[in-house]
């Protein structure tokens, strides 16, 4: 029997963050095919009671029935099983790991987050004991960044849009000096020296005269007499 490499996708994470199902993938160990199910739970470091009841429920094999095999195989068999277990978890759990980055980018995964913050968890995920799986809570973080990096990205677009509505006159001077930072790049060390100064005089002038402008327009103006049409 030929052991297949098992490949984690978007559909595994899928399960793990909204049903909380983890994948399941053949082994063989010494020969024998076995079935881990992968679990987001820690194996007890200890050889006890708890860590033979921990691999039953991981665990199974055909050729045995029920699950109690695991405390009848001999030591070196079951050290080779717990070894291969291991392996398979930390692999599994990267991979996994990525997976759930990747699924977060998905149009599903977004609308099941919004409904996630209007509503009650449960109504979105499957809970166990009323707690999260490790997936579910990097989901929850991930989706927390990302909505973070929405807010900063669209206040920077805002911001972009307004820039011209701010004052017309100067966001269009400011663009012709860009533009000729842009054409003075190849320039020797000294012309970029007299360029610099040029354009930071005709900057300070244009600030200067902005201010002046305004501040006459206003004086000039007379707020006694501004009404709303119609009054």
């Amino acid at each position: 029997m030929n052991q297949q490499p098992f490949k984690i996708t978007q559909e595994h994470a899928r399960r793990a963050v909204l049903n909380n199902e983890f994948p399941e993938h053949m082994i063989n160990v010494v020969g024998i095919p076995f079935t881990f199910k992968f679990t987001d739970y820690t194996l007890p470091i200890i050889s006890n009671d708890k860590q033979l009841q921990f691999m039953e429920v991981v665990c199974r094999c055909k050729s045995f029935s029920g699950n109690q095999f695991i405390r009848e195989l001999p030591p070196v068999i079951y050290k080779e099983l717990l070894r291969t277990f291991l392996d398979f978890q930390t692999t599994v759990g990267m991979q996994l790991f990525c997976a759930v980055e990747e699924y977060i980018t998905t149009a599903e995964s977004r609308n099941y987050w919004e409904v996630f913050k209007a509503s009650r968890p449960e109504l979105v995920l499957n809970l166990k004991n009323n707690k999260f799986n490790v997936f579910q809570r990097k989901w929850i973080l991930l989706n927390t960044a990302k909505d973070k990096q929405d807010n900063v990205e669209l206040i920077n677009s805002i911001f972009d849009v307004l820039k011209p509505w701010l004052n017309l006159d100067l966001f269009t001077k400011l663009q012709e000096i860009t533009e000729n930072r842009r054409e003075n790049v190849f320039y020797n060390e000294e012309n970029i020296s007299k360029e610099d100064n040029r354009i930071r005089e005709k900057a300070r002038k244009l600030m200067q005269s902005s201010t002046v402008s305004t501040k006459s327009s206003l004086s000039n103006s007379n707020l006694d007499e501004i009404s709303i049409e119609g009054e």
